[in-house]
């Protein structure tokens, strides 16, 4: 149980007063900080992700994902954990459509071309890292196991070769696959 205090008290109160306390009651006692480094953390963690909820970025933007599992995310996940600044970057990609569109005409017509800004179009991509795994791994679920890519096209592709290259390793990987290494002939007595 609390002292009961008048409000009248605090305004009036000079040096040399007090609180009366019934011996029933807990006596008045000074409010103390806890100022231990924990609670400090705590709270900067706090305002820290107050941060991120008011200014639509999340930690992942900042490379922060200690609140999440220790494993590296992969492509979707790390979507996930984008949506809202790719939310807001697609809205600002919005705002600035038109205008980039206008300035880019405006700019061609300088230089002596004629565009109209509805004949420009400006794509955005998010900047997010393709996960080449994850999309071969939707690949061959959407077309049940089938191949999708021919080999010459995946070597190019993954050797990031010219064509001509590609096709002297595809053609060597044809001619190796129906070879096969001689067996050892087995020694009598063993």
């Amino acid at each position: 149980m609390a002292c009961a205090i008048q409000l009248d008290f605090f305004v009036f109160a000079k040096v040399g007063d007090y609180f009366p306390c019934d011996s029933d009651t807990v006596k008045p006692e000074y409010l103390v900080w806890d100022a231990s480094m924990d609670a400090n953390f705590k709270q900067i963690e706090l305002l820290i992700n107050q941060l991120y909820t008011i200014s639509e970025m999340g930690s992942a933007v900042f490379g922060d994902l200690t609140n999440k599992a220790g494993d590296v995310p992969s492509g979707s996940a790390l979507r996930r954990l984008m949506m809202s600044p790719l939310a807001k970057a697609r809205r600002l990609a919005n705002r600035f459509d038109t205008t980039l569109k206008k300035i880019i005409s405006a700019s061609a017509e300088i230089l002596g071309t004629k565009i109209a800004p509805e004949e420009i179009t400006i794509t955005w991509h998010d900047g997010l890292p393709a996960d080449p795994a994850e999309d071969a791994e939707i690949m061959s679920v959407r077309t049940g196991g089938k191949a999708t890519l021919s080999q010459y096209t995946a070597i190019q592709r993954l050797a990031d070769t010219d064509a001509e290259l590609a096709m002297i390793r595809s053609d060597d990987i044809d001619s190796s696959v129906g070879l096969e290494e001689t067996a050892l002939e087995p020694i009598e007595g063993i």
